[in-house]
C-alpha cells in the first residue's frame, strides 16, 4: 500500500461501528463524526433541517447549535462506555443516553475531547487499526 493510503485510508467498519478510546477514568466507544457513518450524516441533516434558513443567512448561533450537536452525538457517535469505579468502590454509571447527558453536562471538557476524537480521521485509519489488531 502506498504511503498516501497508509496515511489517509480509513476503516469504513470502524467509522460506522466505533473504536474504543481511552480517557482518564474510562473508555468510550465512538463512531466517526463523518466518513462512512451514514447514521450520523442522516441524523445531523434531519436535526439541522429546521434551521436551514438561519444557516444560509449566517444567523445560527452557537447557543442554538450546541444542544443539537450534542443530541446527535449521543444518538449516533457515543456507542458505549466503560467507566471505572469511584475510589470508594461505587461502580461507574451504566451507559445510556440519560447518564451520558448528565456526564457531559457535568464534564463539558470530556464531551469536547470525545467530540474531537470522533471527528479525527486519524483515529479511524485502516493502517493503525490493522497494526493494533496484530498486537
Amino acid at each position: 500500500m502506498s504511503k498516501l493510503y497508509d496515511a489517509y485510508a480509513t476503516s469504513k467498519d470502524a467509522e460506522a461501528n466505533g473504536i474504543w478510546v481511552s480517557e482518564p477514568g474510562g473508555r468510550f466507544k465512538l463512531a466517526r463524526m463523518g466518513g462512512a457513518n451514514t447514521k450520523y450524516q442522516r441524523a445531523l441533516t434531519a436535526a439541522m433541517k429546521p434551521y436551514m434558513r438561519e444557516m444560509q443567512l449566517g444567523l445560527l448561533d452557537e447557543a442554538t447549535v450546541e444542544p443539537i450537536m450534542r443530541k446527535v452525538f449521543l444518538d449516533t457517535i457515543l456507542l458505549d462506555w466503560e467507566i471505572e469505579a469511584d475510589d470508594d468502590g461505587t461502580p461507574g454509571p451504566a451507559f445510556n443516553v440519560d447518564n451520558a447527558t448528565k456526564l457531559f453536562a457535568d464534564l463539558p471538557d470530556l464531551y469536547a475531547a470525545l467530540r474531537e476524537k470522533a471527528g479525527s480521521y486519524a483515529n479511524y485509519r485502516a493502517a493503525s487499526i490493522q497494526d493494533a489488531a496484530k498486537n
